[in-house]
């Protein structure tokens, strides 16, 4: 994943960097350097499917009330959970 496409979706989601950062459970900063091509993405592949869910939950709960995102936020948070594994191992 580029840092472009990053933003782009990440604006596309109507977040900061600081609540995807909180979606993702890693810091502001390292949205940041993500979004600048300060940092690489550990686990690209991870990343983009935690957007995926995310952007699937939002778009559920749009739809269908706030219970229909719940599989996909599950979803969303068990990639963002790898996310964050992946990059905390390559800062290590």
């Amino acid at each position: 994943m580029q840092p472009d496409e990053l933003r782009e979706r990440r604006l596309r989601l109507g977040l900061s960097q600081s609540q995807l950062a909180a979606r993702l459970d890693v810091t502001k900063e390292t949205v940041s350097r993500w979004e600048r091509g300060a940092l690489n993405i550990a686990a690209p592949s991870m990343l983009r499917l935690a957007l995926q869910s995310l952007e699937l939950a939002l778009v559920n709960e749009q739809t269908s009330g706030p219970d229909a995102g719940k599989e996909a936020a599950s979803a969303a948070d068990l990639a963002a959970r790898n996310v964050r594994v992946a990059q905390r191992a390559t800062v290590e």
